[in-house]
């Protein structure tokens, strides 16, 4: 095993927890190294810096609110307000956090964090006389990425559309900094998967191998699709992990109940690649399933998203109006079918979609692809997904956004 690996997993766990209890003390063999170093107020008693800079002094952060004491002490016991100490304990902090600093020391906050406009911290106005200027004095530094929501951007209709795969699409739509890190600047998105995540790709690799052999005519029976699993498994599973006998049986369970199900009576394979044509742009994807079906005088074409995992409330994606669209646009004269298959259960869900609803959908979408054309791609950070990022490390907005501002 990489011991370099190793310690970033380490890391990444303690992040997502919310514990950085053992990252306090700084090792003596990096003790000398020119470097910022990132620390907590209580890690940092006792350390001067040359320079300290000194984030989020806004309302709620700093003095951070007083938690709920789930056993507070006796009324009386101790005499004083206990809220009194906690404010007290606070200005502490605030005083070890300004003596840190030899020469320099900065001081900042934010106008809005997320959704929440914050004013100054109280603790300012103590030192508002030595402060160069006005705690309520505007803005000096600006954001370099544009304020304006990516669905207000306009431009105009390119000659030719652009192609776009469904997948870098989708990685955009969940953080636009994240698609500049992969598909602009080439950085690879590969993480280390868990041995669940490893299985679930399994199943997902033998199923589209499935697809294709449909397409071409061919329908494997059980014996051929176990073949298939057992080579993707010896290069991509879980091999020796603990409950690798039991990710298998499981594999193995869904794919025979798919292909004992997945040729319905009457019914022809229909093609499983598709590009739709949107405003900016066309997007080239890929359906899990796909069947024409002819009962009688009836036409229809079934198109099947699958998923490895267990039923949820409620199946509320984009990428069921893109299929619905597609079904629509380039097989207008079936009628569309649109369901999910939960392989783990072996239950089907129908997806019944207003054309309200597929036409927002798309919008996303198109959404998607004028901020790529317009290079928009600032951060969206969120507090459990940033943390498992592969790109967490270097991107800036694990810093500017969640979690260090709100650990002390």
């Amino acid at each position: 095993m990489d011991p370099k690996k190793d310690l970033l997993r380490y890391i990444r766990r303690l992040e997502a927890y919310g514990d950085e209890k053992q990252l306090r003390q700084v090792p003596a063999w990096a003790d000398g190294i020119d470097a910022v170093r990132i620390l907590t107020i209580h890690a940092a008693k006792g350390l001067e810096f040359d320079a300290v800079y000194l984030p989020a002094m806004a309302k709620t952060y700093l003095p951070i609110n007083r938690s709920y004491n789930p056993c507070p002490p006796p009324v009386g016991l101790l005499g004083d307000n206990v809220a009194d100490w906690h404010l007290e304990e606070e200005q502490c902090l605030f005083f070890v956090a300004l003596s840190r600093a030899r020469d320099y020391l900065c001081l900042s906050r934010a106008v809005r964090y997320r959704q929440a406009t914050r004013t100054a911290s109280d603790f300012l106005s103590l030192i508002s006389r030595s402060l160069p200027r006005s705690v309520e004095a505007g803005v000096t530094w600006n954001a370099i990425a544009s304020d304006t929501a990516r669905s207000e951007v306009t431009i105009k209709r390119p000659v030719e559309l652009p192609v776009f795969d469904l997948l870098a699409l989708e990685v955009y739509m969940s953080c636009p900094r994240k698609y500049s890190y992969e598909f602009e600047l080439g950085l690879s998105g590969k993480r280390d998967d868990s041995s669940y995540v490893q299985f679930h790709q399994c199943v997902y690799e033998v199923l589209r191998w499935l697809q294709n052999e449909r397409s071409a005519g061919r329908f494997p029976d059980e014996a051929t699709t176990i073949s298939e699993l057992d080579v993707i498994w010896k290069s991509k599973g879980p091999l020796g992990h603990y409950l690798e006998g039991r990710y298998r049986e499981k594999a193995e369970g869904m794919l025979r109940s798919f292909v004992q199900q997945a040729r319905p009576h009457g019914s022809q394979p229909g093609k499983s690649e598709y590009e739709l044509e949107l405003d900016h742009g066309r997007v080239a994807f890929t359906v899990d399933y796909v069947e024409l079906l002819d009962e009688g005088t009836n036409q229809s074409i079934l198109m099947r998203r699958h998923r490895t995992g267990r039923p949820t409330k409620k199946e509320d994606k984009p990428i069921y109006g893109l299929y619905q669209a597609a079904m629509q646009q380039l097989n207008g004269t079936r009628t569309p079918k649109l369901q999910v298959l939960y392989l783990s259960t072996n239950e089907t869900r129908d997806i019944i979609l207003k054309p309200q609803k597929v036409a927002t959908e798309l919008k996303k979408y198109d959404a998607a692809i004028v901020g790529i054309l317009t290079s928009q791609f600032e951060p969206d950070p969120e507090d459990r997904k940033c943390p498992r990022c592969p790109h967490y490390f270097i991107c800036p907005a694990s810093a500017d956004g969640m979690t260090l501002h709100t650990h002390r």
